[in-house]
């Protein structure tokens, strides 16, 4: 058994510092212990100065605050816990709880403090005293991503609803402003002005803008799905309510389809492209669902002067395109659907409620 906490030490940091004979005698003051998924490794506010070596499972460190629960962080191996309390004997600051099967090989205070080697004894805490200053620089700079990061996803967010404010606005007045300025002029002006705001953001959170799906990647496959699933759709209302396809398309394109198109680039450049990255960012949201289910909150604000059921459809389209984004990472897919959905709904006559 010693011999093989022997084996398993050297996977970790602290083992190089040590010479083959000082860690033989180090493994044999520890043991291996097992925890399952749920059971407490070590407990906040303990005086207890057992170093953990992580060598199996995943743990999650949790400070607690009255009822309150924080996760500071989630710990893979190899990792080592408890250094901190180990090397100068105060309370623990969070629970570790297992969240996976877990085995770890600890070592106690009092067994390091029989060895009889005052040379060795000081290898190990200067070692390890190494490893904890290199883990808190770390640490630290995760920190400092963390702010800046926090920063950059609240300058995203306030120019983004100035952006959207002012589409809205122009699309819920453009019959009043029409009586003063043509529709053509009102609209192309407000795009300008809202694509200067997008790409100002851009520059602000100093992101390429490939990270914000104006990029080619997979634009093939991207291209060919966003196409099939249109006139998929488009063939379903030709079919259900007996319109002529080719001809809806014509009519379209003959009002302004250009514009409508640049319209559909600028819309889900916004709404898919900044905020919903940025909100996957924000929140970590590794799956990219919770990110999805706001950026479509956002998306019924922009349609609700269109009524109720229009506002409806718009959040069930959001949640769907939301994923077609998620899918390629590019607004190629998203727009052609967008294209084809905002035909469909023109015909409907959704847009004479506006």
């Amino acid at each position: 058994m010693k011999d093989s906490i022997k084996v398993l030490l050297k996977k970790y940091p602290i083992a190089d510092k040590l010479k083959e004979d000082e860690l033989e005698k180090i493994s044999q003051l520890m043991t291996i212990e097992r925890y399952k998924a749920g059971e407490l490794l070590t407990k906040q506010d303990s005086l207890a100065n057992d170093l953990l070596f992580l060598d199996e499972g995943v743990v999650r460190a949790i400070k607690k605050d009255g009822k309150r629960q924080l996760v500071l962080h989630e710990i893979t191996s190899p990792s080592i816990i408890g250094e901190m309390a180990f090397i100068n004997e105060k309370k623990r600051t969070a629970d570790v709880v297992a969240q996976s099967d877990v085995t770890v090989i600890k070592l106690k205070k009092e067994a390091l403090n029989t060895v009889e080697s005052e040379l060795l004894k000081y290898k190990f805490m200067i070692s390890l005293s190494q490893i904890t200053i290199d883990r808190l620089d770390t640490g630290s700079k995760k920190m400092l991503e963390e702010v800046y990061l926090r920063t950059r996803f609240a300058k995203t967010v306030i120019l983004l609803i100035a952006a959207i404010g002012l589409m809205n606005f122009i699309v819920a007045f453009n019959k009043v402003l029409q009586e003063y300025v043509p529709y053509g002029v009102i609209a192309t002006m407000g795009y300008l002005v809202a694509g200067v705001i997008a790409f100002y953001i851009v520059k602000v959170v100093e992101r390429p803008l490939s990270c914000f799906g104006l990029n080619l990647y997979k634009w093939k496959r991207s291209l060919l799905e966003g196409i099939i699933i249109g006139l998929l759709l488009l063939f379903i209302f030709d079919f259900v309510w007996e319109r002529q396809l080719w001809h809806e398309i014509s009519v379209v394109i003959s009002l302004g389809g250009a514009r409508y198109l640049f319209s559909c680039i600028m819309q889900e450049f916004l709404i898919r492209g900044l905020l919903q990255t940025s909100m996957q960012e924000f929140y970590q949201d590794s799956k990219g669902y919770l990110s999805i289910l706001i950026v479509s909150f956002v998306t019924t604000l922009y349609h609700m002067h269109l009524g109720l059921l229009t506002t409806l459809l718009s959040f069930v389209m959001s949640v769907f395109l939301g994923f077609i984004y998620l899918r390629h990472k590019n607004l190629i897919g998203v727009v052609v659907i967008h294209f084809s959905i905002g035909t469909i709904a023109y015909f409907l006559g959704f847009f004479d409620q506006a």
